[in-house]
């Protein structure tokens, strides 16, 4: 199949136009001239290379669904909004095509580049700096705005609590700053980590997640996650820094029942990682992943017993082990 048929699906598939998928297509694979085969092909080539192509791709898809989403939620009058780690652009088009003024602030300046070729695609031009939220300078700059959303990206800033002081520093007053990040705990999040797939990552401390890393992607250096908090710490932080701040339903709904359900598999995925010898960690290593992770199943399987019939206890157990990502909200005090 033709070089044009690969754009065609995509255009089709992710609702984004020619120059992000040149750019994308030039950033990942090294050429913008790829038949259908021959991407296959690369999407085959890398451990999770499908995955992260298709989150790339996605982003106008989830930028509008997310807007779409909080729109419910938007002050009166809002008029200014900020996607902080805006990386591809997604969420600034789907913000933008609801009215607002839109900017955008990330670290890497490749993502940057492609988002300019995202915004080239509406004749728009980019709404995107380089720059890193931790950064004074950068806050000047950017003036007060309306609506901050963060999303999937906290958990890779190296200081949380100044992050969050910064951008609640940049709301008007019954602005709101949104946060979505992955749940360490979530039973599917320790079957496969959200950012790379492996086995029991998010439940080790950032030396020891860095350690597994290297050894399956032999690229150490190259992981870029932090620390992980539990849902109180962060609503903890909004509420320090002035804000009303709450949990919103998950963006993808999840039942502690359908959680359950996914215990033999997360069996089967413990019993294949303490036997994969592709694998060569060393011994205690991979003793220690194994065992955080039956510990944390067995807390899960005797805290769910206990809150069958204690109904009050089956919100808190939802939001630790069966709810994958977090969806809170802060609005800065008038």
């Amino acid at each position: 199949m033709t070089e044009t048929s690969l754009y065609e699906m995509l255009r089709e598939k992710y609702q984004v136009g020619d120059h992000f998928i040149a750019a994308y297509l030039t950033g990942s694979f090294g050429t913008p001239h790829l038949d259908m085969p021959t991407f296959d092909q690369k999407l085959a080539s890398t451990p999770n290379q499908a995955i992260w192509t298709d989150y790339a791709l996605s982003t106008n898809r989830r930028g509008r669904g997310f807007a779409a989403l909080l729109r419910p939620h938007f002050p009166p009058n809002a008029r200014r909004y900020l996607d902080v780690g805006s990386a591809y652009g997604g969420f600034l088009i789907g913000f933008m095509e609801l009215g607002l003024d839109v900017k955008g602030v990330e670290y890497n300046e490749k993502f940057v580049q492609m988002s300019r070729a995202n915004f080239q695609d509406y004749g728009r031009e980019d709404a995107s700096i380089v720059g890193d939220i931790l950064d004074p300078a950068l806050l000047a700059q950017l003036g007060k705005v309306d609506i901050i959303t963060c999303i999937d990206v906290i958990e890779h800033v190296k200081d949380v609590p100044a992050a969050m002081r910064n951008m609640v520093g940049l709301l008007n007053p019954g602005g709101i700053l949104v946060l979505l990040m992955p749940n360490r705990d979530s039973i599917s999040n320790v079957m496969s980590d959200p950012h790379f797939g492996l086995f029991g990552l998010t439940l080790l401390k950032h030396d020891q997640a860095r350690e597994l890393y290297g050894f399956r992607f032999s690229q150490r250096d190259m992981y870029d996650v932090g620390e992980f908090f539990d849902q109180d710490h962060y609503l903890s932080l909004l509420r320090g820094l002035g804000c009303e701040a709450h949990a919103l339903p998950p963006v993808v709904p999840t039942t502690l029942r359908n959680t359950a359900r996914l215990l033999p598999r997360f069996l089967r995925r413990w019993l294949g990682f303490v036997l994969d010898r592709r694998l060569a960690l060393p011994l205690a290593l991979r003793l220690n992943v194994a065992l955080r992770a039956l510990l944390h199943l067995g807390g899960f399987v005797v805290q769910l017993a206990l809150a069958v019939p204690l109904r009050s206890r089956r919100p808190t157990l939802k939001v630790k082990y069966a709810d994958d990502a977090w969806f809170l909200v802060g609005k800065r005090k008038g």
